[in-house]
């Protein structure tokens, strides 16, 4: 069977349980699954009415058969067009207040809003210090080379783990939204975007998209697919998880960990992203001697690494 595949052609747009609409605002949301940015690519799966359902390819999942599939979920056909094939991404969005550019030049005429973790494909290179970049939808234009990340270009793993740490601090003050995938820059404001905001987990999942590499959606999925460590081979850009009280293999929270006793959170609705301590937040010190998995308040806690020094 061949795959149809769309591409979002909204600057962020909302993947739902259920072919409805959000609440909107920043109250809790069952329906809400996830978000998706300009230009993701998804595959079609079948249709009601004026929404699609669709699967998230550049979200992964852990399924009941013990695979990785793409996150599922409907979306507004409005917000994605179909594609004759998916074109390979070249480089990523690193800065929130990023524009395509009608041409190479700080004066010219914004296109489109392109939020922070959008990939986008190379067509050009401009000596003024621009890419000319395609985009799924047809659009063409011209975007900053400071406001992205190459994608074939990954640095040293000491500065990797320092530019996830600095990536994360960017979202410092981003609200809370359950299902939220998403930063927008306030000068975003005359382009078409739903609310936005990040959950625990797509808030870890969209620091590392940034810098190009690419995690699980969910804390649980996040934490299957990590590296188990000690607390005490904790290092800057790795992850902390939190189980549920009652199951200490359920996990339902995620940080970064971000050097020092430090780390960074989105923590429930009603927040905002923050930063904290950890004999603030929890009662220990990561710097000294604590329990392989300490328990907190009946959460066990747990250490990951993505980053890799193999």
């Amino acid at each position: 069977m061949n795959e149809k595949y769309l591409a979002v052609t909204s600057p962020v747009a909302d993947i739902r349980r259920k072919p409805v609409e959000s609440l909107g605002g920043y109250m809790h949301d069952d329906l809400q699954e996830t978000q998706v940015l300009y230009n993701e690519l998804l595959l079609y799966r079948h249709c009601d009415k004026d929404w699609y359902y669709v699967e998230a390819i550049e979200q992964k999942k852990f399924t009941h058969d013990n695979s990785w599939a793409g996150y599922s979920g409907w979306i507004k056909n409005t917000s994605v067009v179909f594609l004759d094939k998916p074109v390979p991404y070249d480089i990523t969005v690193k800065n929130h207040d990023t524009f395509l550019l009608e041409e190479p030049s700080d004066s010219s005429n914004n296109l489109s809003y392109i939020p922070i973790g959008t990939r986008l494909a190379v067509k050009e290179t401009s000596p003024k210090g621009y890419y000319r970049v395609f985009l799924n939808d047809g659009k063409t234009g011209w975007i900053k080379q400071s406001a992205v990340n190459k994608k074939n270009a990954l640095p040293s793993l000491s500065t990797l783990r320092e530019n996830i740490a600095s990536t994360a601090i960017i979202f410092l003050g981003v609200p809370y939204l359950w299902g939220g995938r998403s930063m927008v820059s306030a000068k975003a404001k005359e382009f078409d975007v739903v609310c936005f905001g990040v959950d625990c987990s797509g808030l870890t999942n969209l620091v590392f998209r940034i810098n190009n590499i690419d995690i699980p959606r969910d804390a649980q999925d996040q934490w299957i697919m990590a590296e188990n460590i000690a607390h005490k081979h904790l290092k800057t850009g790795d992850l902390i998880f939190l189980s549920a009280e009652d199951r200490k293999d359920r996990i339902v929270h995620v940080m970064i960990y971000l050097g020092k006793n430090l780390f960074i959170e989105a923590l429930e609705t009603g927040s905002s992203v923050k930063m904290d301590d950890f004999r603030n937040r929890f009662g220990i010190d990561m710097t000294g001697d604590v329990y392989q998995n300490p328990v907190i308040n009946g959460k066990h806690m747990y250490f990951g690494r993505f980053l890799s020094e193999k």
